[in-house]
């Protein structure tokens, strides 16, 4: 528990320097981590965007603001064949699978490794419409 000065002050200097009623920005929580970070939920993007701007402005020095990014989601496909590499698995999983009307760059391979059979396995990244298409 010797965080907990930590985090009730980056509270206070979030509460204090910012005002965030004054900014007209609508909180919906403001919650602290064990860590000492701090994360501000808003509903509306710009409420967001306009926090990290002044957070980083006007607390510079004492805290950083950072607005979060989603991931996409990664899919394992096992047992591959030996010709299956980073450079091509794009091109082959667009050719056998043409009802997923994939773009170029939308699936993205992360890596290979082989399994305790020793099979080949991969890791792809897609974006998350086409995770949708292919659970249902």
């Amino acid at each position: 528990m010797q965080n907990q000065p930590l985090r009730k002050s980056n509270k206070n200097i979030i509460k204090t320097s910012l005002n965030p009623t004054n900014m007209k920005v609508g909180i919906c929580a403001l919650k602290s981590l064990r860590d000492g970070r701090v994360i501000l939920e808003t509903k509306i993007k710009e409420d967001i965007e306009l926090l990290c701007a002044n957070t980083n402005d006007k607390c510079s020095q004492l805290l950083e603001a950072n607005i979060q990014k989603n991931r996409n989601p990664r899919i394992v496909i096992y047992n591959i064949p030996e010709e299956f590499n980073a450079g091509n698995a794009e091109e082959i999983i667009s050719t056998q699978n043409p009802e997923l009307m994939l773009n170029a760059g939308e699936v993205v391979s992360k890596f290979t490794y082989r399994g305790k059979q020793n099979d080949m396995n991969m890791v792809i990244e897609v974006g998350p419409i086409h995770t949708r298409k292919n659970s249902t």
